[in-house]
């Protein structure tokens, strides 16, 4: 029995150690809390008011609690082109348009290398809109997406799909009603509605005019882009640099170009539409469609959150923007009907970047809270949120199970998700139009919205507008070297300058 009780003590006390030796493996010291890496410096951002500061707030304040610092954001007036931004600013808030003005004048800091080549970030995953050319000056990148834009295209799918109006439509046109796949499917549209007293003030069926002029200047160049430029396809071969991207000015000779028969085109095309329109003009058109006053409408993809809180709520669907029904070449000659339309999107009119400028008194830490909010995870949750959401900045980013937040049923949520993705990755395009972004675009945009606002609202022959559009830029690029205006084309369109 000794033996017996003996073993057993043995075993036991075997065991006993066994488990204070587990236990003692398995034992973890605290982890230490990472130290906050910016404690107590105050980063101070300018930013227009609205939206931009907002997300700000929402997003960069908790990144600014965690790396131990404070977040100040001070609201700048950006009405008219680049606006004198405050001194000792870390970050600035600035147009897509604008960068260029800062970078020539040397005013900003490049995005650090670190950045673009911590695996983290994701650098090759930004859309090459932002990646290569919208945050881009001189082959140098400046500024990173904060809030991208998200162009599509609304219409009343009560209206659109009833079957006595699309028995009087065919009858009437020859067409079949529906979501518009050109900009004269959508003035067929405008106008069969309007003939039958539509749904707005005075039998009204678009929106009113944008009282905006950045809005007026981007829903011009939403119907001109595919009028005056013929889409080409990443393996089809065009007629030389020159030919494929000219647009505003013509690359070899940097003459304007916004008086020739595609832009004329599109402006008697949105002459046609304004007769179609409610008088006078709104600071937010698309309000008009939430109010039911409206068939069709052209606006960011954000305003589904406000259009599922309003009158039209079950009531719309959403396409991408229309393509043209007719092109014009680079030598103004018409091509005749394009079968489908004519898809050329016109980017980089919306939308906010996020600068470092030269003299900011933090930039370590300013590039910091950019990559935060511009980074994989916090961009998805900004492009996800339907109050200000839709503008896509990487390439992962169309997934339609990330827009189901939108709150449109599965079908419409694919639709809007593939709408952003052939529009903003300009998918099967390879020559889309990007805004003009010279140094000196501001007053070219004045000039220009200032013509067409005149032919829409006082009417007048489009083509003479227009040329009086392309003298006044005459007049302005006149006391700058030739050279180095064509120079500065050229860089706008992220391609190399001709020697000299």
């Amino acid at each position: 029995m000794q033996r017996k009780s003996k073993r057993w003590a043995h075993l036991f006390s075997g065991i006993t150690i066994l488990l204070l030796l587990v236990a003692g493996c398995t034992r973890t010291d605290p982890v230490a809390e990472p130290k906050p890496r910016f404690e107590g410096v105050e980063l101070r951002v300018a930013s227009p008011a609205g939206t931009p500061a907002t997300v700000l707030e929402q997003y960069g304040a908790p990144w600014a609690r965690r790396e131990g610092c404070s977040l100040k954001v001070t609201i700048y007036a950006a009405d008219t082109g680049p606006a004198p931004l405050p001194v000792g600013a870390d970050v600035w808030v600035v147009r897509p348009c604008e960068l260029p003005h800062w970078a020539a004048a040397g005013r900003l800091r490049p995005v650090p290398e670190e950045l673009r080549s911590r695996e983290s970030y994701g650098w090759v995953n930004l859309l090459p809109l932002y990646r290569d050319k919208l945050g881009v000056w001189d082959r140098v990148g400046y500024g990173l997406p904060l809030l991208g834009e998200g162009p599509v295209c609304f219409y009343r799918t009560d209206l659109l799909g009833g079957a006595d109006n699309r028995d009087a439509f065919a009858a009437a046109t020859k067409g079949k009603l529906g979501p518009p796949a050109t900009w004269e499917d959508f003035a067929a549209i405008a106008e069969f509605f309007h003939g039958r007293k539509g749904p707005g003030p005075g039998g009204a069926s678009l929106p009113p005019l944008p009282a905006d002029d950045q809005e007026l200047d981007r829903e011009f160049y939403w119907v001109a882009a595919p009028c005056a430029r013929r889409a080409l396809s990443e393996g089809e071969a065009g007629g030389g640099e020159r030919e494929v991207f000219s647009f505003h000015y013509d690359l070899a000779t940097g003459a304007p170009r916004v008086d020739t028969p595609g832009f004329v085109h599109a402006l008697e095309l949105l002459q046609r539409l304004q007769a179609f329109r409610p008088a006078g003009t709104d600071s937010e058109p698309p309000a008009a469609f939430a109010r039911g006053e409206a068939v069709l409408c052209v606006a960011d993809a954000f305003w589904v959150a406000r259009f599922q809180k309003s009158a039209v709520r079950g009531k719309f669907g959403v396409c991408r923007l229309p393509g043209s029904g007719t092109v014009y070449s680079y030598n103004g000659d018409e091509t005749g009907t394009v079968t489908g339309g004519n898809f050329v999107p016109y980017l980089g009119a919306g939308g906010w970047l996020a600068v470092v400028p030269r003299d900011a008194p933090h930039p370590e830490v300013a590039w910091g809270l950019l990559e935060e909010l511009s980074g994989p995870e916090i961009s998805r949750q900004i492009v996800i949120e339907p109050a200000w959401g839709g503008g896509v900045c990487r390439r992962d980013q169309f997934e339609p199970r990330d827009l189901l937040s939108f709150g449109l049923d599965q079908a419409q949520t694919k639709t809007l998700a593939e709408s952003l993705r052939r529009t903003l990755a300009h998918v099967g395009v390879k020559n889309p139009v990007v805004r003009l972004r010279t140094p000196d675009e501001a007053p070219h945009r004045k000039a220009m919205t200032e013509e067409v606002r005149a032919a829409l609202q006082k009417g007048g022959d489009a083509k003479k507008a227009l040329e009086r559009a392309a003298q006044r830029w005459r007049e302005l690029d006149r006391g700058r070297d030739a050279r180095a205006r064509l120079a500065d084309y050229y860089l706008s369109l992220s391609l190399q300058p001709p020697r000299s």
